[in-house]
């Protein structure tokens, strides 16, 4: 096979297309996101991602959002609010 594998690195800029982050630590002096662990490497041959690797990032804090948001695929509930918004089994 050709090429050769190529590992992620500490130090390595936060890149979400190949990076998958589990934690993000706050530094206010830094400019961009870095990678400052690697809790399971991540593996490219050639230009190929063979395995995101699973890291810390330590960076800026993230912009601030103006409002809440609905997550994506959940619905707000139309039961009334001393109702659960699913049935109940009683015995």
């Amino acid at each position: 096979m050709g090429g050769h594998a190529w590992r992620f690195e500490v130090g390595d800029p936060f890149d979400p297309a190949c990076h998958d982050a589990l934690t993000h630590h706050v530094c206010a002096a830094a400019d961009r996101l870095v990678c400052s662990a690697v809790l399971r490497p991540g593996y490219r041959l050639g230009e190929n991602l063979l395995r995101p690797a699973t890291v810390e990032v330590t960076g800026p804090a993230p912009p601030a959002r103006s409002a809440p948001r609905r997550e994506c695929g959940v619905r707000e509930s139309s039961a009334p609010a001393d109702k659960p918004p699913w049935p109940v089994a009683r015995s």
